[in-house]
């Protein structure tokens, strides 16, 4: 009996039996025609352009066969639990509902939308009885506990929290593990700038539209001090530009439930990207209106300018907003939590909300590759961040209500 993990090494030689043998061109390059002639003849292949020998029909003939039977005695067996015990047998193959409903009243103060997601997952934790999930070595800060949550465990196997440990990538790929088996609601914790260390497994996530939920907080240069080794400049344009992924940033504690109940609802993956500062609750968020990525969180009649923006900037635009108007400036503003989920949207309602022949500013603590497409002008960050209390850095970069004003309207 094997009590230790095994390593079996196998020494082999590229390119085996061919011209190119022990080459490094041979797994990247063809082999060519006269090789894999030469190549045929040494392997007694005949000179049949495709060819599967005798021998390995009748394994895989032996294989499928042996597959089948296992398949039949195990669907007897299946048949006989779900007789003997109907309750358990429910509670493991049944499909999860894939409505959530969810709502929620402004509160007084500022939440972290980190925060707001905890309680969005304890306030709703009765309805999860399949959900499974972790952080990378982050839990504190990410979150991502909830309070009846018990470690999974070598002693405790019905845990239904996962300590992945400083190993983003291996967090991502257990995910899509579990995914696969096709029972638990799966999540996953870190760090937004952490996100590319475990990019590989997100995006076969992606190729495979796997149900994978990817709890990304500290999403700006707003997490401070830890400066830019932690803070993500890049990392929402490389999510965005990658296919099946829906990418969420909330920009207070209504608009970060929607996310949980969108990625519950949803088939495929999904990255809610949360703040670590604290943010006001918006008084015209909305959770019916984010399904459609982006709405008016404030409308005037015939705009002259329409602010665009995201998450922890959507305050800051607001507040711009009013700043604005005192000039007599005429300014809508739209809260942006989802490029893909607008995409989807109609050309009339896309119209709508970003009229061509009115100016569009974006407002993001983040690059602005990826936002020409939108607006006519874009605010945001394409250098690295730096380190400092947050709202020094906000200074720095510009992102005060004062500094965005002047900014817009020197662009206009």
């Amino acid at each position: 009996k094997i009590t230790k993990t095994k390593v079996i090494i196998l020494n082999t030689t590229i390119g085996k039996f061919s011209e190119l043998e022990g080459n490094a061109k041979v797994h990247g390059a063809p082999l060519g025609m006269e090789n894999l002639k030469k190549l045929k003849e040494k392997l007694n292949f005949g000179e049949e352009k495709f060819l599967v020998k005798n021998e390995v029909k009748e394994i895989f003939k032996e294989v499928i066969q042996r597959n089948k039977e296992n398949r039949k005695v195990w669907n007897e067996k299946i048949k006989k639990y779900r007789i003997k015990f109907p309750e358990i047998y429910e509670e493991i193959f049944r499909k999860e509902k894939t409505v959530l409903k969810i709502s929620y009243e402004n509160q007084s103060g500022k939440i972290a939308t980190r925060k707001h997601f905890s309680d969005a997952l304890n306030e709703n934790i009765s309805k999860f009885k399949h959900l499974i999930g972790g952080s990378a070595d982050l839990t504190p800060s990410n979150l991502t506990k909830w309070k009846e949550s018990e470690d999974f465990t070598a002693e405790n196997r019905k845990g239904n929290y996962i300590r992945f440990g400083i190993r983003e990538h291996a967090m991502m790929g257990i995910c899509n593990g579990i995914s696969y088996f096709g029972h638990h609601f799966v999540f996953c914790g870190t760090f937004l700038n952490f996100i590319t260390y475990g990019f590989p497994s997100l995006r076969l996530a992606c190729l495979t539209n796997l149900k994978v939920l990817y709890v990304m907080t500290h999403d700006s240069i707003g997490l401070g001090e830890d400066g830019p080794t932690h803070q993500p400049i890049e990392v929402l344009p490389l999510l965005r530009a990658t296919p099946n992924l829906t990418v969420l940033r909330p920009a207070d504690g209504r608009e970060t439930r929607f996310c949980l109940k969108f990625a519950y609802e949803k088939d495929g993956p999904t990255v809610v990207c949360l703040s670590r500062q604290n943010l006001p609750d918006l008084n015209n968020s909305s959770i019916d209106l984010s399904y459609n990525g982006a709405y008016f969180i404030k409308e005037s009649e015939n705009p002259e300018i329409i602010l665009i923006s995201t998450g922890s900037e959507v305050c800051l635009a607001l507040e711009c907003a009013e700043i604005l108007q005192k000039k007599n400036k005429k300014v809508s503003v739209v809260s942006m939590i989802s490029f893909e989920l607008f995409e989807k949207q109609s050309e009339s309602y896309k119209q709508k909300i970003l009229p061509p022949k009115v100016i569009k500013i974006s407002i993001e603590a983040s690059s602005t590759f990826g936002w020409q497409k939108y607006s006519n002008f874009q605010i945001g960050i394409d250098s690295f961040g730096k380190s400092a209390k947050y709202e020094d850095i906000y200074d720095y970069f510009g992102f005060t209500p004062d500094k965005l004003s002047d900014r817009i309207l020197s662009l206009l």
